[in-house]
């Protein structure tokens, strides 16, 4: 026999279920890294294409990846990025495509510096949780 303090909890409605999933932390993470690499594309369109610096805005969203998933995170969303460069024109005033190799190097660094990004972040997390437990491990 249960003791009367003690309650089963109340089953959620699909609803409620779906308002939590959406304010979690990690929806909102994604949201913003897909908001970025959206604006990133739409600047790059807007100012003329992948022949001017602005490409580089698109590291934006791929070290926040990396800074909140790891190695994962920033591989794919330097994947992300880079796909979305790739299929934009060099000069889009005149419609000048890119060559395949300025795209194909463009993949290339991006995908290079989101996994080592990742990588410096997952391995920084994991150094903390060593450092942690080993702070409170009792040795006596």
């Amino acid at each position: 026999m249960r003791p009367t303090w003690v309650t089963k909890p109340k089953p959620m409605a699909w609803p409620e279920r779906v308002e939590l999933l959406l304010a979690g932390r990690h929806t909102s993470q994604v949201g913003i890294a897909v908001l970025l690499l959206s604006l990133g594309t739409g600047i790059v369109y807007a100012t003329g294409g992948t022949a001017y610096a602005y490409p580089y805005l698109m590291l934006i969203p791929v070290l926040l990846a990396a800074a909140w998933y790891g190695l994962a995170g920033g591989l794919v969303s330097a994947l992300a990025a880079s796909i979305a460069m790739a299929l934009m024109p060099l000069d889009v005033a005149n419609g000048v495509e890119q060559h395949y190799t300025n795209y194909m190097l463009r993949i290339a660094l991006y995908l290079l510096l989101g996994g080592i990004a990742g990588w410096l972040f997952q391995s920084r997390r994991q150094a903390f949780l060593d450092h942690r437990d080993i702070a409170r491990t009792d040795l006596h």
